[in-house]
């Protein structure tokens, strides 16, 4: 029931599954047209996942380790090492490591108390990202601005985020990366710092963004409240079903890192969730608050109304603590506060773990959306051509060039859209090319070979049929005598 066809090429293994159709295999060991070695390899693959033993110590002789892979088909748990994002020895650069999963080093103003804290965002470095697109782009979550600047703060003393403002969205690539920056500012008689950051993607002659600015400060109190009675006494469950889908066709696509929305109540004007961070996600040790776990909360305001409203997303912090780091399970009570609403997160037990004293939302603009995307590497653009003072050249006609040859001799090609007309138009170039190169009395002119609508400008537009037969022929005559003729 297993064949193994030993030949150049896989003649005979079609010939082999054609007569033989039931549960039979035929593996080719060369196929043509493909890398000899590879298909040899694919072909004792092939062959070991279908029960034949390989003898492995004959293709690799060298002594090695076996590893066991798993035995379940791949899903959303990653099984090789993640790519760190801060390797190496950075001291050895005169910089610190930041030891944070979206931040990788620090370093100190010399002359200041300013300390600047910088890293790399990447789909590839962080997954998790992927699965927050707006508007068919790829953002970092609000949430994600909380973190960085929560953990900036944490690295000088200021644990809590007295207030951040976002700005502009930060548009995450979907191949390579973007390069962020958190300034902390010196700090006041209080202790506060400034904190802003920023972007930039490109090398270091492209510009940088702000996205967001704010003020971190020292934490004074812990947030006091109780959220042991679970559900809460009283309040109404939420049916969350088609939510997500109803969401991505406003234009906010969350992916299954950010589907962390487990449950709903409400309370009159109050709303109560249950949020956790989907497997495999908050493996990343090192998070005040994972990012897609904060954003699942936050999916919670606006839960008290039947419908799904225009995308809105976060748009300013104030009061944001996390007494608790790590969390990935947890409750939230949200409750209207002037303009916004108040967050308070619990753990499975009720106990505080943060709290949002105030947060604004706001519907994100198309405009807003395209200023933060970064240029794309081609455009296509019309140019304004301008004049070029230049000394009179003399020119002429082909039919009226004598002996005294001028420096442009100009030859027209009549138009044309029917087969005579291309082969009248193409044998008059050629002839006319021809000539051109074999007199020597042209061998210090140029022949101006000129057409009219051979080349279409818009796709609406059809081309001259003479005329593109004769552009086809004169490129070709250009690339044998270069600098001889020109075509307009």
């Amino acid at each position: 029931t297993t064949f193994l066809e030993l030949g150049p090429d896989a003649a005979l293994t079609p010939m082999i599954e054609g007569i033989l159709t039931d549960d039979v295999t035929v593996v080719p060991s060369l196929r043509r047209g493909h890398d000899e070695q590879r298909q040899a390899l694919t072909a004792l693959a092939k062959l070991h996942v279908t029960g034949i033993t390989v003898d492995w110590t004959a293709l690799l002789p060298q002594a090695g380790r076996a590893v066991d892979l798993p035995t379940y088909p791949f899903q959303r748990q990653r099984y090789w090492q993640r790519a760190s994002t801060s390797d190496g020895d950075l001291g050895a650069v005169g910089v610190d490591a930041a030891r944070h999963p979206l931040l990788g080093a620090a370093v100190t103003l010399a002359g200041s108390d300013s300390t600047v804290l910088t890293g790399r965002l990447s789909v590839h470095s962080q997954p998790w990202l992927a699965d927050h697109v707006v508007g068919g782009a790829i953002l970092l979550p609000g949430t994600g601005f909380v973190e960085l600047a929560l953990s900036a703060g944490g690295q000088v003393g200021c644990d809590a985020l007295t207030e951040l403002v976002l700005e502009a969205p930060l548009v995450v690539p979907e191949r390579g990366g973007v390069t962020v920056q958190v300034l902390l500012g010196a700090a006041d008689e209080t202790g506060s710092r400034p904190v802003t950051v920023h972007s930039r993607d490109g090398g270091p002659d492209q510009p940088w963004t702000r996205h967001a600015t704010g003020t971190v400060a020292p934490a004074t109190r812990p947030p006091s409240f109780d959220l042991a009675a679970w559900p809460p006494p009283g309040a109404a469950p939420v049916d969350l079903t088609g939510r997500y889908d109803a969401q991505a066709a406003a234009g906010l696509a969350y992916g299954p890192a950010f589907q962390g929305l487990r449950a709903a109540w409400t309370a009159g004007d109050q709303v109560y969730a249950e949020v956790a961070l989907p497997a495999g996600d908050g493996a990343d040790d090192g998070y005040r608050m994972h990012p897609a776990l904060l954003d699942a909360c936050l999916q919670a305001v606006g839960l008290d109304t039947a419908q799904v409203g225009p995308v809105r997303l976060p748009f300013a912090f104030s009061g944001v603590t996390v007494t608790v780091p790590d969390a990935t399970t947890v409750r939230v009570r949200i409750t209207p506060a002037g303009d916004g609403v108040r967050l308070d997160i619990a753990d499975a037990a009720g106990l505080p773990v943060a709290s949002v004293d105030t947060l604004t939302l706001r519907e994100l603009s198309a405009a807003q959306l395209a200023a933060g995307r970064p240029d794309p590497l081609y455009r296509l653009a019309w140019q304004p051509a301008g004049t070029v003072d230049a000394p009179p050249v003399r020119w002429a006609a082909w039919e009226d060039v004598r002996d005294d040859v001028p420096e442009v001799v100009v030859l027209r090609s009549e138009p044309g859209r029917d087969a005579a007309a291309v082969h009248r138009a193409t044998h008059r170039a050629l002839e006319h090319v021809q000539t051109w190169l074999a007199d020597d009395r042209y061998a210090r002119s140029t022949l101006l070979v000129a057409t009219r609508g051979a080349v279409a400008v818009t796709d609406e537009e059809a081309p001259d049929l003479a005329g593109a037969g004769v552009w086809g022929l004169v490129r070709s005559a250009q690339s044998e005598q270069p600098g001889r003729i020109v075509l307009a």
